[in-house]
């Protein structure tokens, strides 16, 4: 099973089940995909400013990758997310 197939396969599900129907997933990888990848420590530092740019978070062009870091810490809970989650929420 793959992310990609478990995807299709859910849509397929969510479009049968009645509103306010409960689903519950175990902890298999494939039900774990996230909507989008944030950097972390191992990113690089291209990387890093390239997805604040794309949020619109503004950085200062020295700033060291530590820094970068932190403006990424101080929004993440707004943009970790999984795919079935935001498939559900629509």
């Amino acid at each position: 099973m793959t992310g990609q197939v478990f995807n299709e396969w859910f849509a397929e599900v969510l479009g049968v089940l009645e509103p306010g129907s409960v689903i519950v997933m175990n902890n298999a990888s494939y039900h774990s995909v996230k909507l989008e990848r944030i950097p972390t420590s191992s990113s690089n530092k291209a990387a890093i400013k390239e997805w604040l740019e794309s949020k619109g978070i503004p950085y200062e062009e020295d700033d060291l990758k530590k820094e970068l870091l932190a403006r990424v810490q101080r929004v993440r809970a707004n943009y970790d997310r999984y795919v079935v989650d935001a498939m559900a929420e629509s």
